[in-house]
């Protein structure tokens, strides 16, 4: 007969108990029978993977591959608990990938036959609940359709890169054409006054056509060196013939790159002001100085051009003014969206602010 454990109830702690086990048990078995599905379908999952897996135990021994990494790496039934160099010798991984104390990355290159295939290895170091090292998981993925579309955009871009390249040779031998064009027209005309107007034109092709000579050298067709270009189209316009050569240029230019768009209206205006102070400037002055100052602040580009000769001798608003020049520099400045201040101090210095991403 059970123990009565309150007065005057009587109730049978031996049966509340064993209804208790057995309801303990009842539960454990049922979630045995719930779970033991989940290693079946993890088993299931990585069998049936397209990627390679591989195990390593903390001895670097194969203790584990699904059918993946069997056509990968060639491997067979007999390859569980041999040493893991095999699988570093036949895709040429590197052994660190068994020393690293990090999880490693590595593209692979293998050449079967005439065919060659790319893998994308990740090798993730295994820990057990007490935070002890148990081994490597070796993760392949054939990435070889993704590197064929790869190499096929790259010659693609090759293909244009040289199209533009050879545009922009036509271009400039074109342009060099009609420069010697104009040598030869301003050579035979009799008038001074149209021989300066086709030397102004012959210059101003000239900006152009160093700019498409510095694309054509360069690697990239939407960027070029600041100081590379203003640099090499001011050396030109003062070795022009017609110029006085005992000019001193002065540059104080940052070293960073032009966006494609600024190129021509900067160096239309670079040829116009630097043309118009050596025709102009200088009458009188023993020692000629031509400043350039080309800075860059966020995407604020600042142009300084500034002489030390004899000045403007009076008020020039540039979209009123009777010459060209003027009038070629504020509708280049105003393509830009930018200003252009004239400042009259011991010669006459022309600023010019742009921003350096134009749309």
């Amino acid at each position: 007969m059970g123990r009565e454990v309150f007065p005057g109830l009587r109730i049978d702690l031996t049966s509340v108990l064993l209804s208790l086990s057995m309801l303990i048990f009842t539960f454990g078995l049922l979630r045995h029978h719930l779970l033991e599905a989940v290693p079946i379908a993890r088993e299931y999952l990585i069998e049936n993977l397209k990627d390679g897996i591989v195990v390593i135990d903390n001895q670097n021994r194969i203790v584990d591959y699904n059918k993946a990494s069997e056509t990968i790496l060639n491997m067979d039934k007999h390859y569980f608990a041999r040493p893991a160099d095999y699988i570093l010798s036949a895709l040429n991984i590197p052994s660190e990938s068994l020393t690293s104390q990090v999880p490693t990355e590595y593209e692979l290159e293998y050449r079967t036959g005439d065919k060659t295939m790319y893998y994308n290895l990740k090798v993730d170091i295994l820990y057990d609940r007490y935070n002890q090292y148990r081994g490597r998981l070796f993760h392949f993925q054939d990435i070889t359709v993704l590197k064929e579309k790869e190499n096929t955009i790259r010659k693609l871009l090759q293909e244009k890169e040289f199209l533009l390249k050879e545009v922009h040779h036509r271009i400039k031998n074109n342009m060099g054409s009609v420069m010697g064009l104009l040598n030869l027209q301003a050579s035979r005309a009799n008038d001074q006054t149209i021989k300066n107007v086709l030397s102004a034109a012959r210059n101003r092709i000239q900006s152009n056509l160093i700019l498409y000579d510095r694309l054509y050298r360069s690697e990239s067709f939407s960027e070029l060196s600041a100081k590379d270009y203003i640099q090499s189209l001011a050396h030109e316009i003062m070795n022009s013939c017609d110029f006085d050569h005992d000019v001193k240029v002065n540059f104080d230019i940052e070293d960073f790159m032009l966006q494609y768009n600024i190129f021509f209206p900067l160096g239309i205006i670079l040829n116009e002001i630097l043309t118009n102070a050596i025709k102009y400037a200088f009458e009188g002055i023993e020692e000629k100085i031509i400043s350039l100052q080309l800075t860059t602040n966020d995407k604020s580009i600042t142009l300084i051009i500034k002489d030390n000769g004899i000045g403007l001798g009076e008020t020039i608003e540039p979209d009123k003014s009777p010459g060209f020049g003027l009038q070629l520099v504020d509708m280049m400045i105003r393509q830009m969206n930018g200003t252009m201040k004239i400042i009259k101090d011991r010669g006459t210095a022309y600023q010019f602010q742009f921003n350096s991403d134009l749309e």
